[in-house]
């Protein structure tokens, strides 16, 4: 990469590619490289972070604010868990109740390319998952519903 006359900056694809992942890291694990990353990317695509999410796949949750009520305990968190997980060919996303209703299941890598995104309904609350396709490595998983994100999490395929 090199600076010219004109003070724009010029990549090669390699290098767009490593500038990107960088970019697309969580900023309190990747710190000061991930915001010169995302400086240097910008020159090359005007892109929205969601560091909350690119946090949460590495497994760092921001502190949520404390509950201005107190939660009805009659009503229960729904909460899921992939199980395998490092899976192989498949993995079950698992509720802890009913999860009624179209679900949106979507796959992405680290980068945020899309690589499965399906519309999926739960059967006894789990959810079968076919992980054949993808090759060995850590994916983005987020179920959503009604455009709500419920869930988050690292995929790990080890084949």
């Amino acid at each position: 990469m090199y600076l010219c006359s004109s003070m724009y900056l010029h990549f090669t694809p390699p290098q767009i590619s490593a500038v990107e992942s960088i970019a697309f890291t969580c900023p309190l694990v990747g710190g000061e490289a991930t915001y010169r990353a995302r400086g240097m990317y910008a020159g090359v695509k005007d892109t929205l972070y969601n560091d909350q999410e690119l946090c949460a796949a590495a497994g760092i949750y921001y502190k949520k604010e404390p509950a201005k009520q107190k939660p009805n305990l009659s009503q229960q968190v729904m909460s899921f868990k992939l199980n395998p997980n490092p899976a192989a060919d498949y993995t079950y996303l698992n509720c802890n109740q009913v999860a009624n209703g179209e679900w949106q299941l979507q796959i992405t890598d680290y980068s945020g390319r899309e690589l499965l995104t399906k519309n999926v309904t739960f059967s006894n609350k789990r959810l079968r998952i076919d992980s054949d396709k993808l090759s060995s490595g850590t994916y983005l998983l987020r179920l959503t519903q009604n455009g709500s994100t419920a869930f988050i999490d690292k995929l790990n395929i080890s084949k």
